[in-house]
């Protein structure tokens, strides 16, 4: 494969081993407070309590522009960090196991709370991969399984093969379907792992070659990015309810699979990846944060604590007409980050105590061996079926 040499005369992916990017665990902590501060906007039913271009409803449509590319973002450090790795079964049992704990967890908590226990949806939270409880993990981790696939394609890949492949993908599962409303051709959506699967391979391309913009540049193209998202959807939302008396079409370039979110959150990533972090305080605590995220998301998105946290106990819809709309939903997003992280803190050092983490690394391996001997004799047995 094609080398691009640094300074130090290590490849980009080898220099950027040796010392920790801090700027990316920002980036991390950054996308999981924007994704609880959108929710509290959609889960809190913010924007249908807004009044029609009202100064609450700009700023919302501004603010959601900016925010929408969370889950791109959080995508793509994944697929910047795994496609230096060897694929493991642990980190697929890891990342199920951390789902299973709080679903159940939580249910049962709010059980003994005084909930009634139905034993359907019980059995439900038991298996949040396959029940739809958390659409992000079950795309995740079907993305996870064709790692090893999308690594060696980016190993076999000219930094020209690779950036054709991202181009053609982009114009054809991208920008067709957004532009020209080709659903029935080329339907990828936000939440589609094949869309997973090419935000991961962007971020596989980032990895191992480095920027051509600076900093500015590319923080700049976020921001003129997702100023016209917000453009578009205002000016669409206008003019189709005097035309058409209901808005139309003014969420085209909002969606996570959308040209401009795309585009917006590979500019956002690669501002950061280039962004240097000197402050003590800053280096030590933005990879505890980071660590916490996949469980503030786990926490506040279980299917039953979510009506529960924002339609009765915070109400952010309540404000929807109030001057101090956004600081409220700024405020309730920090404060549900915050005491989320906490209760993830919570069980990772009750787990470490424990040594779960010993018990699924052991149990993961062995089920990985199993499957791995399983499909290679599946394999050899229709070789010597064939002719």
């Amino acid at each position: 494969m094609q080398n691009v040499i640094c300074e130090a005369g290590r490849t980009p992916c080898e220099s950027r081993l040796h010392e920790r990017n801090v700027s990316l665990d920002v980036l991390r902590v950054l996308c999981m407070f924007l994704i609880v501060l959108g929710h509290a906007m959609f889960h809190g039913h913010v924007l249908q309590a807004l009044t029609p271009n009202s100064v609450n409803d700009c700023m919302t449509s501004v603010l959601r522009a900016f925010l929408s590319v969370h889950v791109n973002c959080f995508v793509l450090l994944s697929g910047y960090f795994l496609c230096t790795q060897e694929f493991r079964p642990v980190r697929f049992f890891a990342i199920w196991g951390q789902a299973f704990f709080w679903s159940a967890a939580l249910y049962l908590l709010l059980c003994i709370g005084g909930a009634p226990f139905e034993g359907k949806t019980f059995l439900k939270a038991c298996l949040p991969f396959t029940q739809k409880r958390y659409w992000f993990v079950t795309t995740y981790l079907l993305m996870y399984a064709l790692a090893p696939l999308l690594n060696a394609a980016a190993r076999a890949m000219s930094q020209r093969q690779h950036a054709v492949f991202l181009a053609v993908f982009f114009i054809i599962y991208i920008a067709l379907q957004n532009l020209c409303f080709w659903e029935r051709f080329t339907a990828t959506d936000s939440y589609d792992p094949l869309f997973f699967a090419y935000l991961y391979m962007i971020a596989a391309y980032f990895r191992r070659y480095p920027a051509r913009r600076t900093q500015r540049q590319y923080l700049l193209g976020y921001c003129a990015v997702c100023l016209f998202a917000a453009a578009w959807k205002l000016a669409m939302a206008w003019i189709t309810n005097r035309v058409a008396g209901k808005p139309m079409g003014e969420n085209m370039f909002l969606s996570y699979s959308s040209v401009t979110m795309v585009v917006a959150s590979a500019c956002l990533f690669r501002f950061f990846e280039g962004l240097h972090i000197s402050g003590k305080i800053v280096r030590s605590a933005a990879p505890l944060l980071s660590s916490l995220t996949f469980g503030v998301y786990l926490i506040h998105e279980q299917p039953e604590v979510r009506p529960l946290l924002w339609e009765r106990w915070l109400r952010p819809a309540a404000y929807a007409h109030s001057p101090f709309l956004i600081p409220m939903l700024f405020a309730m997003a920090l404060a549900v980050f915050c005491g989320c992280g906490a209760l993830e803190y919570l069980r990772q050092r009750v787990s470490a105590l424990l040594g779960a983490k010993k018990l699924t690394e052991a149990a993961a391996e062995r089920i990985g061996r199993r499957v791995s001997a399983r499909i290679e004799g599946i394999f050899r047995l229709a070789h010597k079926d064939g002719p």
